[in-house]
C-alpha cells in the first residue's frame, strides 16, 4: 500500500486534511486556491480522488481515505461515537462531496464520529480489482481506531 496526506492550508475558517492508502500511488488529495480582488477574497477547497500520475485510478486497485474538517459554523457535540468496528458492508455511494472523474470508480463512504471530531471514511474499489485486495481492504476498514482530536 502507498500512502498520502494532504491539508488545506489552516488560513480560512475551514481545515481539510485528508490520508489516503491506496495499491497506486495517488496524487495529492486536497487543491486549494485563494484569491484577493478589490479587497474581496475568494477561496476554494476541493477533496479530489485518488488518481495515479496519469489522472486514472487503475482497474485493479483499492484505496481507502479518511478526511476530517475542523472549522466552520459551529455545532454542538450532540451524536454518539461511531461503534467499531466499521463493516465494509456499511458503506455507502457517496455525495458529491469528494470531485471525482467519469474514470474513477464511484466512492462508497460511511461518516464517523469519535470524541465529538467527524471524519468520512470513503473506499474506492476497481471493476478489476482481486479478492486478496477487497478482503485487504475490508480488513483495513475494521482495524480503524481513532485518538481524541
Amino acid at each position: 500500500m502507498r500512502l498520502e496526506a494532504s491539508s488545506s492550508p489552516g488560513s480560512g475558517f475551514v481545515t481539510i486534511s485528508e490520508v489516503t492508502l491506496a495499491t497506486f500511488e495517488p496524487q495529492r488529495g486536497i487543491h486549494t486556491h485563494v484569491s484577493h480582488r478589490d479587497g474581496a477574497v475568494n477561496a476554494w477547497i476541493r477533496d479530489y480522488a485518488p488518481v495515479d500520475r496519469a489522472g486514472s485510478f487503475p482497474p485493479s486497485a483499492v484505496a481507502l481515505r479518511i478526511d476530517r474538517i475542523d472549522g466552520g459554523p459551529g455545532v454542538l457535540p450532540t451524536e454518539r461515537d461511531t461503534r467499531l468496528p466499521l463493516a465494509l458492508s456499511s458503506f455507502r455511494p457517496s455525495g458529491n462531496l469528494i470531485h471525482t472523474p467519469a474514470s474513477v470508480p464511484r466512492p462508497r463512504q460511511r461518516a464517523v464520529t469519535h470524541d465529538g471530531a467527524k471524519y468520512a471514511v470513503t473506499v474506492w474499489i476497481g471493476p478489476r480489482a482481486s479478492t486478496q485486495q477487497r478482503k485487504a481492504l475490508a480488513e483495513m476498514v475494521a482495524a480503524l481506531r481513532f485518538a481524541p482530536p
